[in-house]
């Protein structure tokens, strides 16, 4: 029988967003890997192949030429929302929320679909349904953790009306094939709104970084990855935790901590994001990206990108420029991929990923062990890793892709 865990997962292209499980009927649940990765598993198979045909590492999602890399957009814009609550939730400018929120208010749609915090024991996020605009400020910011969006599909085969959908690229590429091949739960899908990403974190990310904190995770109930509070620019936001108590947890900026060269050297990465070729969300209506150029990277406040590819989000935008709710100026498309440079040569390089994931996956399982000794090692060589590429780089100026194919290379093989 051929199904996503035969064909996908085995092939290790899952990126976990659950939508095939979503839209089947009891034959596959999601569940967490020893790597940290949401994976499906199957229940009971019945070789229909409906869970592959909305995979979009099995399917072609569009048949449509795409004009640029950025899809086929209408406009690009960059700035941020005025209403002080969004910009400073949010991950960057802002703008995200200021759209749910008038889709809400206006009644374009009945809900949306956001990632907020979960219920569930073994995870701190998962997708929710919205419908009242002022709840949103509660689920506003990036989390770079996995999230898995087959119960809240279920939920939409009983709901009535029409929903927007925030979600990363390969998200917004299984939802397009809903949209195609179920009309149950396509048809209520009336809007898609993708948050470009250059590669997604697994859950061991996150565990990590808590322990960083000096904080056991049991003790831990929410987390935060876009922290504004006491960092000099956008590109140096903070994660902390919330305590069950609720005391914070000692804040991690990205650029004084570990935190960036865990990041940067792709540790703890979805193995899937290694293959993913789309970087904008580019068959989402509308895109939102963090503005990574000078000045706007210089603002603490965090400063948004947006590429718009529906007329009717379009007219959403103009008149919330008219109305003073957002500010925003044109930007070229030029400028708009130049922001994205550093996850653009990662999806375009050619060095083996492959050899990432399995030296990552490594690392990664042994910090994600119940023993407490084999998590003693894979911390030491994660900090013994990056100090030695750290070091070598101070001194010699060699680059980063070569040193960290030496090393992957020494560590599999």
């Amino acid at each position: 029988m051929k199904n996503v865990v035969t064909e996908i997962v085995k092939n290790g292209l899952c990126s976990g967003c659950g939508v095939c499980v979503g839209i089947t009927e009891k034959c596959l649940k999601m569940v967490f890997d020893k790597y940290g990765q949401l994976v499906p598993i199957v229940l009971n198979c019945k070789d229909c192949g409906n869970c592959l045909s909305v995979c979009p590492f099995a399917q072609s999602t569009t048949k449509s030429s795409l004009v640029s890399p950025l899809g086929n957009y209408i406009k690009n814009y960059v700035g941020y929302s005025n209403i002080e609550e969004e910009r400073i939730k949010g991950a960057s400018g802002g703008l995200a929320t200021r759209v749910l929120r008038v889709l809400l208010e206006r009644k374009m749609v009945d809900g949306v679909i956001v990632v907020g915090s979960s219920k569930k024991k073994d995870r701190f996020f998962e997708p929710v349904i919205v419908k009242k605009s002022k709840e949103l400020a509660n689920y506003a910011g990036s989390k770079y953790y996995p999230v898995e969006f087959s119960s809240v599909l279920k939920l939409l085969k009983k709901e009535v009306g029409q929903y927007a959908i925030v979600g990363l690229p390969c998200v917004v590429d299984a939802l397009r094939l809903v949209q195609q091949k179920n009309s149950l739960i396509g048809g209520k899908i009336k809007y898609l709104l993708g948050l470009i990403c250059g590669h997604n974190k697994n859950k061991n990310y996150t565990s990590f970084l808590i322990r960083l904190t000096g904080t056991r995770e049991k003790d831990v109930k929410d987390v935060q990855f876009r922290c504004k509070e006491n960092t000099n620019k956008a590109s140096n936001y903070g994660f902390k935790g919330i305590l069950k108590n609720g005391e914070n947890t000692r804040q991690l900026n990205f650029s004084d901590s570990l935190v960036g060269k865990i990041w940067c050297n792709y540790f703890f990465s979805t193995n899937a994001c290694f293959y993913c070729e789309d970087l904008f969300a580019k068959y989402a209506d509308i895109s939102f990206m963090d503005a990574w150029l000078k000045p706007y990277i210089n603002d603490p406040k965090g400063t948004s990108i947006i590429a718009i590819r529906n007329e009717k989000l379009k007219a959403i935008i103009e008149k919330e420029m008219r109305a003073e709710h957002i500010s925003l100026s044109s930007i070229e498309e030029e400028k708009v991929i130049n922001s994205q440079k550093g996850a653009l040569i990662f999806k375009k390089n050619s060095i083996d990923k492959k050899r990432i994931f399995l030296f990552n996956s490594w690392v990664s399982s042994k910090i994600y062990s119940g023993d407490f000794w084999v998590k003693i090692i894979g911390m030491s060589m994660l900090k013994l890793y990056i100090l030695f590429m750290s070091l070598v780089m101070r001194k010699y100026k060699l680059t980063k892709i070569f040193i960290f194919n030496l090393i992957r290379k020494w560590r599999i093989e």
